[in-house]
């Protein structure tokens, strides 16, 4: 249900993945902009802080970090879902690599298994939102609020699911500001849902959700 008083307390401090569902207005960017100056990051902080970025910044965000890993990859990437695919690949030889080596303390082919690997070093991305805190000397977990002003790749809504589905709201919180109706996918870069329950929750800007719903029974 719509309550403005609550809006605030809600985005800036509860540790939860959320949807913020309302029209794309003048109005909600400055709200979230306001919320935002209020609670700035800060180095050495002990206070969880937001920060706002329109929506469409992702795709280039997505972009970079794919030509980022074009570094350390024998292949080179055309979209996230590929390289989704590479991690993804990396992170299964190391778990089962590293279950091997615990049980049978033999490591004998561990050269030769990975020089079929495209990136070697892929678990270390679980890590970026614990590592941005401790390079920054945060004590609190930070808010991500993208408000989207007009429509995105859906490489990128499937890599910000991706990161609603990781859980890692112990160090960062996606807050994604949208109409009821325009996000165009729930599964992530790896083909899984995002579920409601476990990963994130929705809070109204205001009553276009509950106008939704009495457009769609009348």
């Amino acid at each position: 249900m719509y309550i403005e008083a609550m809006i605030e307390s809600e985005i800036a401090t509860n540790n939860r993945h959320m949807f913020l569902y309302g029209r794309n207005t003048p109005h909600r960017e400055k709200l979230l902009k306001t919320i935002a100056d209020k609670y700035p990051f800060v180095l050495g902080s002990d206070t969880s802080s937001v920060i706002f970025c329109v929506a469409d910044i992702p795709a280039e965000f997505v972009k970079r970090i794919i030509q980022f890993f074009s570094y350390f990859s024998k292949n080179k990437h055309s979209n996230i879902a590929e390289l989704v695919e590479s991690i993804k690949s990396g992170k299964e030889f190391w778990s089962s690599f590293y279950y091997s080596y615990l049980t049978t303390g033999d490591d004998k082919e561990f050269d030769k298994k990975t020089s079929c690997l495209d990136i070697v070093f892929a678990p270390f991305l679980d890590r970026f939102a614990q590592v941005v805190l401790e390079a920054s000397n945060n004590n609190a977990f930070f808010q991500l609020v993208l408000d989207r002003k007009k429509e995105i790749s859906i490489y990128s809504v499937q890599s910000i699911n991706s990161l609603i589905g990781s859980r890692i709201n112990g160090e960062m919180n996606i807050k994604v500001a949208c109409e009821c109706d325009e996000w165009e996918s729930a599964w992530d870069g790896c083909g899984n849902v995002a579920e409601y329950v476990h990963d994130y929750t929705i809070l109204e800007l205001d009553n276009s959700l509950q106008t939704s719903f009495k457009e769609e029974e009348s």
